[in-house]
């Protein structure tokens, strides 16, 4: 009987520190900020395609049409933080960069917010959003959402005159994938 529980209580212990070594990568990778995790995406790249489907004509040395393109705001927090921003400036490069965009960076944020129930006006007053006088046809707008596994990333080509979705780009970024990047663009 002594035996049976001496041999019960090393198998308990020995259970206990048993190393499979999965926990020692996993909580690393799968706890990191999308910040960290962006390090390694090949963004650049990413936002060119996007610019590609998003244009109505590719030519990087003319002059293309003028667009307002807004900073990405994270769908959770409703706040573009780092990630957003960077994204937007990335957007505003490869849209001038494939599409021979003209970009106009419009400063919409002390209008209008995004919450819950969708765009929200800060202001009843028409005349003071129009002084700042956006003449421009179309607005580029980006929101994502991240998880541990995966970035959404959303961008709509919206009439400013009609408020019509004229394209809109959905990329999502797997951070499951066991390939070498650690990534995969879809």
């Amino acid at each position: 009987m002594k035996v049976a529980a001496i041999l019960l209580l090393l198998l308990t212990i020995s259970g206990c520190v048993y190393d499979n070594g999965f926990h020692d990568s996993y909580p690393a990778v799968a706890y990191q900020t999308l910040d960290a995790r962006l390090e390694r995406v090949a963004l650049k790249t990413m936002f060119d395609q996007i610019a590609g489907e998003l244009c109505t004509q590719t030519c990087a040395t003319c002059e293309g049409e003028k667009v307002v393109v807004t900073d990405f705001v994270d769908l959770r927090s409703f706040t573009p933080g780092q990630p957003g921003l960077t994204m937007a400036e990335l957007m505003r490069g490869s849209l001038s960069k494939v599409c021979g965009s003209r970009i106009i960076q419009g400063e919409f944020s002390k209008y209008f917010k995004l919450s819950g129930e969708g765009f929200v006006a800060l202001t009843r007053s028409a005349a003071e959003v129009n002084k700042d006088s956006y003449t421009e046809r179309h607005v580029i707008v980006g929101t994502y959402e991240y998880n541990r596994s995966k970035l959404l990333i959303f961008v709509k080509k919206i009439d400013a005159q009609t408020n019509q979705v004229n394209k809109m780009v959905t990329k999502e970024v797997d951070f499951s994938s066991t390939l070498p990047q650690g990534y995969v663009i879809r």
